[in-house]
Order: structure tokens, then C-alpha cells, then sequence
């Protein structure tokens, strides 16, 4: 069960971090034309997504996991 969770958390990290990093280059790329944008502020604001998203994802996997054993054990019995 450990496993499934862990599995599933650093897959959503990993998805999360690049979409984004993705976001970041798009606001630096694109809109900063004021020139204040602070990439410091941006990752202090994107750490709790950071950490928080895939957390969450991490319990819906397995959750997933927990009912398709459940599934599995009505169908044997």
C-alpha cells in the first residue's frame, strides 16, 4: 500500500513540477514586459501546489487501489 501511494505521488509531483515550470517560462517568456516579475515570489507561491496536488493524487491512487481490492475480494467470495 506504501508503494501504491509513493508510486502515485511522484508521479503527480513529476507531472506537477513541469506543468509548472512550463507556467514559469511561459510568464517570463511572454509576460514580463513590466519587467517586476520576481521568479522568488513565483516558486514561494507554487510550493504549497507543489506539495499539496500531488499529496492529494497520491491518496486518490490509493483509494483506487483500496476499492479495486475490495472489488476483487466480493467477486472471490
Amino acid at each position: 500500500m506504501v508503494r501504491i501511494f509513493i508510486r502515485g505521488y511522484l508521479r503527480w509531483f513529476v507531472i506537477s513540477a513541469l506543468l509548472l515550470l512550463a507556467v514559469l517560462l511561459v510568464k517570463l517568456v511572454f509576460f514580463n514586459t513590466s519587467g517586476t516579475f520576481s521568479v522568488e515570489v513565483y516558486f514561494y507561491e507554487i510550493t504549497s501546489v507543489l506539495l499539496l496536488f500531488p499529496l492529494l493524487c497520491g491518496l486518490a491512487d490509493l483509494f483506487k487501489y483500496w476499492m479495486k481490492c475490495l472489488k476483487e475480494r466480493e467477486n472471490t467470495t
